[in-house]
């Protein structure tokens, strides 16, 4: 299957909601900003960005998404975080600003033997962001940057 055409997969922890994009992301990262560390309470997220166009909610027939999400603004023209109401997981954000769905990779679906995120080659990170908010070091090959990769300096 051609990359642009691939189906990535995921859900909330519970598995009610669920969804689908389909291609390849605008961009992929592990995210260390303040607001990200504080939604998550994790020191840092894999955050995939796609394309509005590219996601949709694959609920069963009949099923709102609405009817089974809450719905929280990140502050005035900012982001729409999406939280299922029955085990409070985020699986996705909208950012009107970029025009995207903003996928957690954490929720995307796994295979069952090797418990690895499936497309992995597609949707894995290729940078670390907003790295002088981060709450531990990573020792890694990917470069490092003090904001979004395309109007920060990188560190490394």
């Amino acid at each position: 299957m051609a990359s642009d055409n691939v189906k990535v997969q995921g859900s909330c922890f519970c598995g009610a909601v669920t969804f689908q994009v389909v291609g390849v992301p605008n961009w992929s990262a592990y995210c260390h900003c303040t607001v990200c560390q504080r939604l998550t309470g994790s020191p840092f997220i894999h955050t995939v960005h796609y394309p509005y166009s590219a996601f949709s909610w694959t609920l069963p027939s009949g099923v709102v998404a609405q009817d089974l999400l809450d719905e929280y603004r990140l502050g005035p023209g900012r982001g729409m975080r999406y939280r299922c109401k029955k085990c409070g997981i985020c699986p996705c954000d909208f950012s009107p600003d970029a025009k995207e769905a903003i996928i957690r990779g954490p929720h995307l679906d796994r295979d069952k033997e090797t418990e690895k995120i499936i497309h992995w080659d597609i949707v894995k990170p290729t940078a670390h962001i907003y790295y002088t908010s981060a709450l531990v070091s990573v020792e890694d090959d990917l470069p490092k940057f003090e904001g979004y990769t395309n109007n920060s300096r990188r560190m490394n």
